[in-house]
């Protein structure tokens, strides 16, 4: 059975004061909590939670069902990787905060189809400038666009991993940092483009779509 590990243990700041006294994965989407949509999408995969701020909630919320990770101390956004068992295979990583309906399947196909060592799953991603821009050479101004829609790719917050990268895992370690290993030693790191539903809950206005989203 594939292995799936969400990282459940930020204190969600952004999100104060909904999370002073709750953990961000259980702020309720609907009639369910954030934490709850994930592991629907997740399926009948193996199951690690990683688990710090007001863990013993999430411990609470889902019992047995799943395996969990505690961090002692914040560890970034990998860190607590290199507590578990060594997964036997590849396997997804992914924040506590995200609801999306990506083919976890074709996720996990495309990075074993392409031999990758880690796979980040990526969004597109616009930001519109309200402003005219101006465009300068030598003092002149050449053109002026207005409003121009800038287009990214950003990352989406969720990986495919084989268990040999968690040799580069050790003490406070984020994911950003665990790209950077990977390319450093020439790794395969490969890129997969979503093209579905994706939201980061981790601010207020954020959370607020999600929620009307959901009720829609």
């Amino acid at each position: 059975m594939r292995q799936a590990v969400v990282m459940a243990g930020g204190r969600g700041t952004r999100l104060a004061p909904l999370t002073d006294h709750c953990p961000k994965p259980l702020l309720p989407l609907g009639d369910r909590t954030i934490l709850d949509c994930i592991l629907e999408g997740l399926g009948d995969r193996q199951i690690t939670i990683s688990i710090n701020y007001l863990g013993g909630m999430i411990r609470t919320h889902l019992g047995d069902s799943v395996t969990y990770v505690e961090e002692i101390g914040a560890l970034g956004t990998a860190g607590s990787l290199a507590l578990m068992a060594r997964p036997a295979g590849a396997f997804i990583v992914m924040n506590g905060d995200i609801i999306t309906d990506i083919d976890y399947d074709d996720l996990v196909n495309y990075h074993d189809d392409h031999c990758y060592d880690m796979t980040v799953a990526i969004q597109r991603h616009a930001i519109r400038v309200k402003y005219g821009v101006v465009n300068i050479s030598d003092g002149r101004v050449m053109r002026i666009d207005e409003k121009p829609k800038h287009r990214f790719h950003i990352n989406a917050g969720i990986y495919v991993l084989e268990p040999s990268v968690l040799e580069y895992v050790d003490g406070h370690y984020d994911m950003t940092d665990l790209i950077d290993a990977c390319l450093s030693d020439n790794l395969r790191v490969g890129a997969y483009v979503m093209d579905c539903y994706w939201r980061d809950v981790g601010s207020h206005y954020d959370y607020k779509e999600a929620q009307d989203e959901k009720n829609k």
